[in-house]
C-alpha cells in the first residue's frame, strides 16, 4: 500500500483545507475587465458553476475512498450528505461575508457533482467486479 492510501484521512483533510481555502478567500475583482469584455460575465458564472461541481465532486470522491469504495447504498449515500453537507456549510459561511455571497446555485451545482462522481464510482466498481468474476474474488 502506497503513503497516499496509507495516509487518505490526511489527504482528505488537506482537501477540506484548501477548497474552504479557495470558496471564502477574496475573488479579484472582475469589474474593469467586464467593462471591456461584456460577455465574460456569463462565462465566469459558468466556471464558477463547473468549479463548484468539480469541488465537491472531488470531496465526494474523498469520502468514498474513505469510506472503504462499496457500492453498497448506505456507502454511498452517506458519502453524498456527506459532500452535500459541505456545499450547504461553504455557501452558510460565505453568506456573512462582505466579498463573497451564498448561492442556492452554487450549492446545487455542488450536490450534482458529488451525485455524478457517485454514480460514476459505482459503475465503475460494478463493472470491476462483473469483470473479476465469483471465481476472482
Amino acid at each position: 500500500m502506497n503513503w497516499i492510501a496509507r495516509h487518505r484521512r490526511l489527504v482528505l483533510g488537506a482537501y477540506i483545507l484548501v477548497l474552504l481555502g479557495v470558496t471564502l478567500a477574496p475573488l479579484p475583482s472582475t469589474k474593469e475587465v467586464v467593462e471591456i469584455f461584456p460577455y465574460l460575465d456569463r462565462v465566469v458564472d459558468v466556471l464558477d458553476k463547473i468549479v463548484h461541481a468539480a469541488l465537491f465532486g472531488g470531496l465526494a470522491f474523498l469520502f468514498l475512498w474513505n469510506l472503504g469504495w462499496s457500492d453498497r447504498r448506505g456507502v454511498v449515500l452517506r458519502a453524498v450528505v456527506l459532500a452535500l453537507t459541505g456545499a450547504a456549510l461553504v455557501e452558510l459561511l460565505q453568506s456573512p461575508l462582505p466579498y463573497r455571497h451564498g448561492d442556492f446555485l452554487d450549492f446545487a451545482t455542488g450536490g450534482v457533482g458529488a451525485v455524478a462522481v457517485a454514480i460514476v464510482v459505482v459503475v465503475l466498481l460494478r463493472k470491476r467486479s462483473r469483470q473479476a468474476g465469483p471465481h476472482d474474488a
